[in-house]
């Protein structure tokens, strides 16, 4: 995995761990987020990218900065050809 893209995808788990600290959104689907991008961040070999783009989906109107992390995430893996 390169760096870069591993950087980012550790950064984005940070601020999940924050969010739900702060309980202000889902707990439900961002410990799920939380839980594939661990998964991810330890080769997983599970497709990962179709639930999180149903969890863009619920965040996209009410907590339009995270549906952007989101995607964020979901490029880097992209990038990564994951």
């Amino acid at each position: 995995m390169k760096n870069l893209n591993r950087s980012t995808l550790q950064t984005a788990l940070e601020e999940i761990k924050d969010a739900r600290k702060e309980g202000y959104v889902s707990e439900g689907i961002l410990a799920d987020v939380q839980a594939r991008l661990e998964a991810v961040l330890n080769n997983s070999k599970e497709e990962h990218t179709s639930a999180l783009q149903e969890s863009i989906q619920h965040f996209e109107k009410d907590h339009p900065s995270i549906a952007s992390g989101l995607r964020t995430i979901i490029q880097s893996l992209s990038n990564m050809g994951i």
